[in-house]
């Protein structure tokens, strides 16, 4: 069946897009992974072809990440604290000591031990809790916001918590980066692999007040020379405004999309769909259908009935798919 074969496909264990086949990319209506549904805007296509253009390629990135990390700086509006950019945040994540992390959250974590949300049938409340703590925020998967009450009183306690803020940007949940100048227990994870909808140029940074060794010893050139091209030369006023309507965009397709799916609430951009039967026997039918969602696989006290579907442009058609089906 062409459906079990992708989804049995070890590097599918538990979650990443199916838009490649082999070496050529697969025409699939994937609402499995969450990104900007603007799309990628034109100013950074623009670098883009402009790095390419220039033959940047051919040369080593830099020694050193300093002036990207200051533009960055700059960018978020702080100055007492570091930036430490990456391959990607799940360079970052890889490393971080195993920690305490509410459930159900993003798979990757290190996890020392987990516990679980507060659910009362319709929303999630995340305690923070552990000698150190790591969460995402907005939660992935449920697109819930961790409350500044409950950042603040944990930092105040001294311990280490790290805050996966990949998703803040495009959510309606507020960010805790202010807070790395006053604490120096917290780190801040960010990524413009989804705000900017560029997950094949990997691409994230840590935002901290003091040296952490999971942050020393990464590897020389580990932003390669296009993506630095990129993010070293983006006009950061052109970045804000286009998340400031794309914050907005969002906003608009999940209130349609809750409003259409049996779901729980969301400030993020994606939603939990409770569906009939297993999401992973739904995705075997979907794809063969040419669709495709985030089922339950990796993620802990996660109802095996329950999807997470990208806030996009055609759910309208998923839905339809999904009902004709029966699986809603």
């Amino acid at each position: 069946e062409v459906g079990r074969g992708l989804l049995e496909g070890s590097h599918l264990k538990f979650h990443g897009s199916l838009v490649w086949n082999g070496g050529k990319v697969r025409a699939i209506n994937d609402f499995s992974y969450n990104v900007n549904p603007l799309g990628t805007p034109d100013f950074v296509e623009f670098l883009i072809r402009e790095a390419v253009e220039t033959g940047v390629h051919r040369f080593y990135p830099p020694n050193d990440y300093a002036y990207l990390e200051e533009r960055l700086k700059d960018y978020l509006g702080i100055r007492n604290a570091m930036v430490t950019v990456a391959n990607g945040v799940s360079e970052i994540i890889s490393r971080l000591p195993p920690c305490h992390v509410p459930e159900p959250n993003y798979s990757e974590y290190p996890r020392k031990a987990s516990y679980d949300a507060d659910f009362d049938g319709k929303t999630w409340r995340y305690r923070l809790q552990g000698e150190c703590a790591v969460t995402s925020n907005p939660v992935n998967p449920t697109g819930t916001c961790i409350e500044r009450k409950e950042v603040l009183d944990y930092l105040s306690s001294g311990r280490l918590l790290v805050l996966d803020e990949s998703f803040v940007e495009l959510s309606s949940c507020e960010s805790f980066v202010d807070l790395v100048e006053e604490f120096e227990n917290l780190v801040v994870l960010r990524s413009f692999t989804k705000s900017l909808a560029l997950p094949g140029l990997r691409f994230g940074y840590a935002v901290h007040s003091r040296e952490w060794p999971f942050l020393e010893g990464l590897p020389p050139w580990r932003v390669n020379s296009i993506a630095y091209y990129v993010f070293a030369n983006l006009d950061y006023q052109k970045v804000g405004s286009f998340l400031e309507t794309s914050r907005k965009v969002v906003e608009e397709l999940r209130r349609k999309m809750l409003s259409l799916f049996p779901s729980y609430h969301s400030y993020a951009p994606y939603i939990i769909v409770r569906l009939r039967v297993d999401s992973e026997d739904v995705n075997r039918r979907l794809i063969q259908l040419g669709y495709y969602v985030r089922d339950h696989r990796g993620f802990r006290n996660f109802s095996s009935t329950w999807a997470r579907v990208a806030v996009r442009q055609g759910f309208e058609k998923l839905y339809k798919v999904l009902a004709s089906e029966g699986f809603l």
